[in-house]
């Protein structure tokens, strides 16, 4: 597959400096952070939409949380898109939120190996987790499946022949699939979910401090299944997800949204028609359905406690 993206945009230059790139670096922001953030591709465009008053609030909620923000290499190319280029809007957001004392993280997808090796001090081990992550996720993602069983030593990741014990297969997995990405394939999603998948299994690490922002239901749905399958006594820790309104709603609760207007508006910015969201209407609900409401109708809800309590 020919590749449309680039890993390099053009204007690169003008975010760099404000992103965190350097493994080590980046391993001990995320292990002193207390939540981390990988924020998807629809996620950075909805936000950096935003007018500059709530993008100020959106970090100071993040700030508030310790959370470190994390951009893996594939959203990056997202951003970018086929035209090699940044939009001022998206730089814009993520240079302020670094200015205003967030730290972020330009994350290769392919760190987790370093992450898995310092725990585990084995390859093999670390490989195997690949395995387990690239299964749950080949069969949503045609980039993510052609290129592993196009490619003789990325086969092993979907086969059951011994894994290797004296390599690295995640830095040829995942610089193969970024290569390959296609348009709408939604592979920035799916490299969030393998990584944040075998994030999991670090042990010192507490339940839902691996968090994506994502506004794609779809992807939504395949990670929060997928982690859910780590079996019990591997990891019982599951990944945050968090979605524009579900995030609107918590930053309202705990006053970084002073009033209904408030969510009105940043609900209306983002989804100027209806948004339909996955939801607990009642307290006796024991599952969430899904729901459709004009922002006003939204915004009005959350601000009646005990009303509507939004899962994404």
């Amino acid at each position: 597959m020919a590749t449309l993206y680039s890993e390099n945009p053009d204007n690169f230059d003008e975010l760099e400096p404000h992103l965190i790139t350097e493994f080590e670096t980046c391993k001990s922001e995320i292990e002193s952070a207390a939540l981390v953030i990988f924020y998807d591709t629809c996620a950075v465009q909805h936000h950096s939409a935003l007018p500059p008053q709530y993008q100020l609030k959106i970090y100071d909620y993040l700030k508030s949380k310790n959370a470190v923000v994390t951009v893996v290499k594939c959203v990056l190319m997202e951003l970018a898109g086929d035209r090699h280029h940044l939009h001022s809007q998206v730089i814009q957001y993520l240079k302020a939120m670094a200015e205003n004392g967030i730290r972020i993280i330009l994350f290769n997808e392919s760190y987790v190996f370093g992450f898995l090796t310092d725990v585990y001090q084995s390859a093999a081990t670390a490989n195997e987790k690949l395995r387990y992550a690239v299964r749950n996720f080949n069969k949503a993602t045609t980039t993510i499946r052609e290129t592993v069983n196009n490619n003789a030593e990325l086969k092993v990741l979907v086969s059951d022949d011994e894994i290797p014990t004296d390599k690295d297969l995640c830095e040829s997995f995942f610089s193969l699939v970024r290569s390959n990405k296609q348009h709408k394939d939604n592979l920035g999603e799916q490299l969030i979910g393998i990584c944040i998948y075998i994030l999991l299994h670090l042990p010192a690490e507490p339940t839902h401090k691996f968090t994506i922002f994502t506004d794609d239901k779809g992807a939504a749905r395949i990670i929060s299944s997928s982690t859910r399958s780590i079996p019990a006594d591997v990891s019982d820790k599951r990944a945050g997800i968090f979605s524009s309104a579900k995030l609107f709603q918590n930053m309202y609760d705990e006053n970084f949204l002073a009033n209904e207007a408030e969510l009105k508006e940043v609900i209306e910015k983002i989804f100027p028609s209806n948004i339909s969201v996955l939801a607990l209407m009642e307290k006796s609900d024991l599952t969430t359905s899904e729901y459709t409401f004009t922002a006003e109708e939204l915004a009005h809800l959350i601000t009646l406690k005990n009303t509507i309590r939004i899962a994404f």
